[in-house]
């Protein structure tokens, strides 16, 4: 027989259903008042919802395939408590945020759908903010368009974000300021994986100055970045646009990898990978870095740091390269740009090679 007891020991886990009963007044939210707070909620889409869904402690989400969550004004859902799962096989999309959190814990999101946020200000696909142990896995499509776009961005120690090899990541800014496509910053021991293509479309730029970075890893010690797949930025003539295929800042023991494809065009300066005060990291690259575009500043690599270390052979001494591939169009050469933080159109490989050699 079902008693008050033993009913309490079964997991605490209800259906949306229910969970509605029990807010509607009825003796369920009586009788178990105190407990109630820790049920989970499963929620299934369909049927297609039209308002911001909440998610509070250790609820579910499944949007299948054919549902939709679509919210304007406003975000398609906010995390409100630790240990939430969602998995989208449909559509989500938000006028401002597809799926935001601000410090909650332990979230696993799974997108094999579509993912989209669309604004006529900043625009976020996923959004997690000063959270801890966060994963992110794209294998479907994100698409963000605003005046400021942000793909993928994760806020928090232990981040992971995955984007698969049927993954996409699609930004379009349509003003002048920044798009990121995958980021991590300002905490620790991040993994940010790229097996997919990220896209930024810069077309609708106007004349002014707005830069991109397609991958991102900033201030987060002892974490790790690398791209198997396409980074790609195509900025149109008239603007005046910086574009970075990987830019890694002020990052302490995190490698940096490429072994695929990055295809950077930029009106003003063009970048593969730029490190700037970086320290006790790797940087190897065994893909192909391709610029191009009408801007005259860049490089395949561009390095501002003193402090680059490896156990393997380096190109230049105490800064890790292997298998660099780098073509251009118009020539830049490689520039490692570490004392002046100049951006010369002409390689000086040579004159630093041996400017590093000398003792420090």
């Amino acid at each position: 027989m079902m008693t008050l007891s033993n009913f309490l020991e079964r997991p605490m886990r209800r259906s949306a259903g229910l969970a509605r009963l029990a807010a509607s007044g009825c003796f369920l939210s009586m009788l178990f008042i105190g407990v109630s707070s820790v049920w989970a909620v499963d929620y299934t889409v369909p049927p297609d919802l039209t308002s911001t869904l909440t998610l509070s402690a250790a609820d579910t989400l499944t949007v299948s395939v054919g549902g939709s969550i679509t919210v304007s004004p406003g975000n398609a859902v906010d995390i409100t408590g630790n240990g939430v799962t969602i998995n989208n096989a449909g559509t989500i999309t938000g006028e401002a945020v597809g799926i935001f959190s601000n410090t909650i814990d332990g979230i696993t999101i799974t997108n094999s759908g579509t993912l989209n946020a669309t604004s006529a200000g900043l625009a976020y696909g996923i959004r997690l903010l000063d959270g801890s142990n966060n994963t992110v896995t794209n294998t479907g499509d994100v698409v963000v368009t605003g005046t400021t776009v942000s793909g993928i961005r994760v806020y928090g120690d232990f981040a992971n974000i995955t984007n698969s090899g049927t993954g996409t990541v699609t930004l379009t800014p349509t003003a002048t300021g920044w798009a990121e496509g995958l980021r991590v910053a300002n905490y620790d021991n991040a993994t940010i994986v790229n097996d997919g293509t990220i896209t930024t479309d810069l077309s609708s730029i106007p004349a002014g100055t707005s830069w991109t970075a397609t991958m991102e890893l900033q201030s987060s010690n002892g974490s790790s970045l690398t791209n198997n797949g396409t980074l790609s930025a195509q900025a149109p003539g008239g603007s005046s646009v910086e574009v970075y295929g990987i830019w890694s800042g002020s990052n302490d023991s995190s490698p940096i990898t490429n072994t695929g494809i990055i295809n950077m065009a930029g009106t003003l300066r063009s970048y593969g990978i730029y490190i700037s005060g970086d320290q006790n990291s790797t940087i190897t690259n065994s893909g192909t870095i391709t610029l191009s575009g009408t801007g005259t500043g860049g490089a395949g690599v561009y390095l501002v740091t003193r402090i680059l270390r490896s156990t393997t052979a380096a190109l230049l001494p105490r800064r890790p390269m292997t298998n660099m591939a780098f073509e251009s169009s118009p020539p830049r050469g490689w520039i490692f740009n570490i004392a002046d933080r100049l951006h010369p159109a002409a390689s000086h490989l040579t004159a630093l090679r041996a400017a590093l050699r000398q003792p420090r």
